[in-house]
């Protein structure tokens, strides 16, 4: 890892590897994009070219192009220092968009508590569950009452008909003779 260290501790170097990763090219085209002479820029494509950093064709001039498989291992190295900073920034990103979200939370607890309640005081879910959990309550309420009440009168209808039916004398029943023994 050294050799790409060294490879691109140097600014023509840099300015080299990023002209070919927008295309590659030779040499010649090289001195032109960068604006080095051809003797500097074979200099710098021979230590990019050792480091693994650059790729060379076989042909009759040679044209060159980047290798970023190259650069993995510097990017592992590199993410090792800048992964703690990255994770504290998107820790408090996290934070940030959490709180927007409570925010947008609330006020559509707001919202919701209004078409429950036209005249509910609620501005956060909070206030939204207290509502919800007082209708519920005033709904269960409700529905066991009605519910008793039915109950109630259907008992007494019940109570009613018995003592109307034990009431009336039961019709009599014919006399039967019952068979005499013979001794």
């Amino acid at each position: 890892m050294s050799d790409v260290f060294v490879a691109i501790s140097d600014a023509k170097r840099r300015d080299v590897l990023e002209s070919l990763a927008v295309k590659s090219q030779t040499a010649t085209e090289l001195a032109t994009t960068t604006g080095e002479t051809l003797a500097s820029v074979n200099k710098h494509l021979t230590i990019l070219v050792d480091a693994g950093l650059v790729k060379a064709s076989r042909a009759k001039t040679a044209v060159y192009s980047s290798n970023p498989a190259a650069l993995k291992a510097l990017g592992v190295w590199v993410a090792k220092f800048a992964g703690a900073e990255l994770n504290a920034e998107f820790q408090a990103r996290a934070r940030e968009l959490a709180d927007k979200a409570g925010v947008l939370a609330n006020q559509g607890s707001a919202w919701l508590a209004k078409k429950f309640n036209p005249k509910s005081k609620a501005t956060d879910i909070e206030g939204l569950a207290k509502e919800l959990g007082r209708f519920f309550a005033d709904a269960k309420k409700t529905a066991n009452d009605e519910l008793g009440d039915t109950v109630s009168k259907a008992v007494k209808e019940v109570k009613a008909k018995v003592q109307e039916v034990t009431k009336k004398p039961e019709a009599k029943k014919p006399a039967t003779k019952k068979p005499t023994k013979k001794a």
